[in-house]
């Protein structure tokens, strides 16, 4: 690689007060050293800006925001400030292998084309430590026709030329508060750039309670994928969706007959927010919203059936 570019490293932070410190420590002790690190926090309620101004390393830039914005606008707002020459992600209760840096900058010199890479990682209980499962990902050559199916890459993991910046710009403020803001992102990039896959963990998930991608509470996060995966079609068929300016009466009507089903039974979306968190083996989490289920409409046969399941599956898990 000729010289040493300049990578800029993307941190939203909000009351990550017990990880924020190992965050920026894992970035700080890279391999590689030529970074600037931009950490944001979004009106804590704890100790996390405190944590991350002790550090006085040169590379990191301090910014705030005034009142609670979310993950996607503060990393859109992170996104202008970055002034290198590749843009990836650290979130603030995650943390990076020491030669993540390192080796998604050997992957972009020896592959000129490819102008976005993301990497395997590995979910972790914030409790145990423990191991939860490991995401990979196929070959280059099939990402674009996964991403027609589900999101490949864990956000965070994703490298960018700066170039995918300028074109793509950043995540759509449709997907504010309700998730898939990356796969959104993804999708549109694949679109017109080629997209790569380093095939190690470099990226490590840390699983809590109070995780963001756990924490469901609406129907419009549990249908964000099918949004994607709808605009996705929108554009093939006619070069725009109804996000950017396309059909919107087209998109309202999908978006409508997804949310039906939430709108006839309220218990339906903590029933299914239980099968998520039975799925990455969070068993408190599914028992909480397995009961939720019941709470909130208590004739339903189908809710005592979940929880009979949630409590046979998860067995002496729960008690851990």
């Amino acid at each position: 690689m000729v010289g040493d570019p300049l990578v800029s490293v993307v941190m939203p932070s909000y009351n990550a007060e017990p990880y924020i410190a190992e965050a920026i420590n894992s970035i700080l002790c890279q391999s590689y050293q030529n970074f600037e690190l931009l950490v944001c926090d979004d009106c804590s309620t704890d100790k996390s800006l405190e944590i991350a101004r002790s550090f006085g390393d040169p590379r990191i830039e301090i910014f705030t925001n005034e009142e609670n914005l979310g993950y996607l606008i503060t990393c859109n707002s992170l996104f202008e400030k970055c002034k290198g020459d590749y843009i990836t992600f650290q979130d603030a209760d995650d943390h990076s292998s020491t030669d993540r840096l390192e080796i998604m900058l050997e992957h972009f010199a020896s592959y000129p084309d490819i102008s976005l890479f993301g990497s395997y990682s590995r979910y972790f209980s914030g409790n145990s430590g423990k191991t939860i499962k490991v995401r990979n990902h196929l070959p280059h050559e099939q990402i674009e026709d996964i991403v027609k199916r589900y999101n490949p890459f864990n956000g965070a993991t994703i490298c960018i030329r700066k170039e995918v910046y300028r074109v793509i710009g950043g995540y759509n403020l449709f997907f504010d508060r309700i998730g898939s803001e990356d796969y959104d992102w993804l999708s549109r990039i694949v679109e017109k750039f080629v997209v790569g896959v380093i095939p190690e963990v470099l990226y490590h998930v840390r699983l809590t309670d109070d995780s963001v991608s756990r924490s469901i509470k609406s129907p419009m996060q549990l249908i964000s994928h099918d949004i994607v995966r709808f605009c996705q079609e929108q554009r093939a068929l006619a070069g725009s969706d109804g996000i950017s300016g396309g059909n919107r009466e087209e998109l309202d009507r999908f978006v409508a007959n997804k949310l039906e089903p939430y709108l006839k039974d309220q218990s339906l979306v903590f029933r299914k927010a239980a099968e998520v968190s039975m799925y990455n083996k969070h068993y408190k989490k599914a028992l909480a919203n397995a009961l939720l289920a019941i709470r909130e409409v208590p004739s339903r046969l189908i809710n005592y059936r979940l929880l009979i399941y949630v409590l046979r599956k998860s067995n002496l898990n729960l008690i851990k």
